[in-house]
């Protein structure tokens, strides 16, 4: 068994949560801050952890999965989209709408990007093809880098 899980069985319930998160970079960090904060509340361990150094890269992971997840989640719903009726008929009622506000937010957004003049658009389905034919959204153009991982134990001493 791994010394992360024995110590898990050792350790207050209150610590349990911190040191399962802590357990995935580390079974000497997640030791470390059980043994020297034991009467501390789990909020109280959580801010310890996040105040350290290894806060910081932990916000980066999370940072990460979040946008990697929003990313995910973007591409499966314009497929999804493109997949439907609305999607796949030219003659929808909604193309002959005026543009949306976001529309013109993600226009503007990948003008600035591509280094072109911003287009101009009447109708709510001439700026989705544009913004399809462009690549949609461009904060999911490419997926995140993945933050490095430092040894944690290091930042916690």
């Amino acid at each position: 068994m791994p010394a992360a899980i024995k110590h898990t069985k050792t350790t207050s319930s209150r610590s349990a949560l911190l040191i399962l998160i802590v357990a995935n970079f580390s079974s000497r960090s997640s030791r470390y801050i059980a043994r020297h904060h034991p009467h501390e509340s789990l909020s109280g361990l959580l801010r310890i952890l996040f105040d350290s150094e290894a806060g910081a890269c932990i916000r980066a992971w999370g940072s990460w999965s979040r946008l990697t997840w929003l990313r995910q989640l973007y591409i499966n719903e314009t497929a999804t989209f493109l997949r439907s009726k609305k999607g796949r008929d030219p003659m929808q009622s909604w193309r002959h709408d005026k543009v949306t506000v976001n529309q013109k937010h993600l226009v503007r957004e990948i003008a600035r990007a591509l280094g072109i003049a911003e287009p101009k658009f009447r109708k709510r389905g001439s700026a989705f093809e544009w913004l399809k034919e462009q690549g949609g959204n461009p904060r999911f153009w490419t997926p995140p880098t993945m933050p490095a991982l430092p040894a944690l134990p290091e930042h916690l001493a």
